[in-house]
């Protein structure tokens, strides 16, 4: 159960505070700036996306606690998969694209700038390493990678 905690601690705050905080705090925001609408399109997509995978989070943590309930959890945790994987897609193949189009090369930088002041800020320095770590140490434990 620790580990799952441990994991789940890591989905919010690198998955979802770190990653989804850029993108909701300064992505999306230079974006509308840039033009695009805020109540459809990609970035209504993606904001629904990260609120949907919020309820997959908060579903496992309830599957965990205070009693472990397996199917729940790999109900939930197999609903934040496809989420993410979809998710990833999106990103990947339009909106960061999309990104690139409208947005100038001084933009970017300052975005650039922006994503790391965030992580430093939000997560605290250092603090993205210790969390791979983590990963690398649940993984190893319970998938056998190293």
């Amino acid at each position: 159960r620790s580990d799952v905690n441990e994991f789940l601690g890591f989905l919010r705050e690198f998955a979802d505070k770190c990653h989804h905080g850029k993108e909701e705090g300064l992505l999306f925001p230079a974006l509308i700036d840039a033009g695009l609408p805020s109540q459809e399109g990609p970035i209504a997509v993606m904001l629904a996306e990260h609120a949907q995978g919020r309820e997959w989070i908060g579903a496992m943590q309830a599957a965990a606690e205070p009693e472990w309930n397996a199917a729940d959890f790999a109900t939930a945790a197999t609903g934040y998969i496809r989420l993410l994987q979809a998710h990833i897609g999106k990103e990947n193949d339009i909106l960061f694209p999309m990104a690139e189009q409208l947005l100038d090369r001084a933009q970017l930088d300052a975005l650039a700038a922006a994503f790391e002041k965030h992580e430093a800020t939000v997560i605290g320095q250092g603090r993205h390493e210790q969390l791979h770590a983590m990963l690398k140490k649940l993984k190893a434990k319970h998938l056998g990678e190293q």
